[in-house]
């Protein structure tokens, strides 16, 4: 893989209060644009340090800039982000309290989880920011070193493989599942609470793959600690030489996983202020240290119009609906 220059996550957060004093984009004045009346609450579903978290808070620094009004991250986890979700979806539709959401719980829960108590109509979405596909790794002893080659090992070792994952009905599982049910191959699956205990099993030989979102993954196989085989994404990452899994075979020809990363409002969010963040949003992704952040992360901005961004949700919710009803896939929330 070519050289690249590791920057850990620290080291990414500890450039916010420096990002928020030399921002370009000074506090707007525009009389007629919508601007927050108070304090505006960031809801992240997901604990702190994770990539969901350090996006919201590279968006909240910029946010606060922009407007001039504080803008706090409130990480409130549980349930895969449900909690967080609901937190939300209960929420004033004034544009004081937001969602920094991504595809497990804004896509596949609508689908996985019994009683879930919120459904697609309950969030406005605003703009997608960021997307990531999964990463395919392996165990540094296995002898992979092509899409060919994974094929041929996971077909020869079906019935004997375990893979780990970040816990049941997360997208490092779902994503493994679905690829190994359209190999034919079968396979163990090792859930973990988690993806930082899965990593360390996987580089020690204890579980020999682990499939996680690329903005986790990538640090690990850029340091040579574990082995890059393939990404999950339609076709090649900007960002990360190894080849997509998408076609290799003609099993493959429909295999896609991107996790989506967007930010949401409650239900019956107006206009101006949906547009206001949207235009926020976009600002950000122009940033030359978002740029930066995104080779870090291996990730590729995805920001979209608000319609454009409600068609692409619900495509996703129809897709994973299709996945999970396939898999016979059913949880208790």
């Amino acid at each position: 893989m070519n050289a690249r220059t590791l920057i850990d996550r620290r080291t990414v957060l500890s450039g916010l209060g420096a990002a928020a004093i030399c921002s370009p984009f000074p506090a707007r004045a525009d009389a007629g644009a919508w601007k927050p009346s108070g304090t505006v609450r960031l809801v992240v579903p997901f604990s702190a340090g994770g990539i969901t978290d350090i996006i919201a808070r590279l968006v909240a620094a910029h946010l606060q800039q922009t407007w001039g009004q504080t803008v706090v991250v409130d990480n409130k986890t549980g349930a895969g982000g449900i909690v967080g979700s609901l937190d939300v979806v209960r929420a004033a539709p004034d544009g004081l309290t937001l969602l920094l959401g991504s595809t497990g719980p804004q896509s596949v829960a609508y689908s996985l989880f019994r009683n879930l108590k919120y459904q697609p109509a309950d969030l406005t979405p605003i703009s997608n920011i960021i997307t990531g596909s999964n990463i395919v790794m392996l165990n540094n002893s296995i002898p992979v070193n092509s899409v060919p080659d994974f094929i041929a090992w996971a077909k020869e070792n079906s019935g004997r493989i375990t893979y780990a994952s970040a816990g049941v009905g997360s997208m490092t599982h779902l994503s493994t599942l679905w690829l190994f049910n359209l190999l034919g191959v079968q396979a163990t699956h090792i859930p973990y609470r988690g993806s930082a205990p899965a990593v360390i099993d996987l580089m020690t030989g204890v579980v020999p793959m682990f499939a996680d979102n690329i903005s986790n993954g990538i640090e690990f196989v850029r340091a040579g600690k574990v082995k890059g085989v393939a990404v999950t994404s339609a076709g090649p990452n900007p960002y990360c030489d190894l080849p997509p899994l998408k076609g290799a075979v003609p099993a493959l020809d429909k295999y896609v996983v991107d996790t989506f990363y967007g930010m949401f409002g409650p239900a019956r969010m107006p206009p101006e202020i949906v547009g206001e963040i949207n235009r926020c949003i976009k600002e950000f992704l122009g940033l030359a240290s978002t740029e930066r952040n995104l080779r870090i992360w291996a990730a590729v901005p995805a920001w979209a119009p608000p319609a454009q961004t409600l068609a692409a949700v619900d495509a996703d919710i129809r897709k994973w609906k299709g996945v999970i009803e396939a898999e016979g896939l059913k949880l208790d929330y």
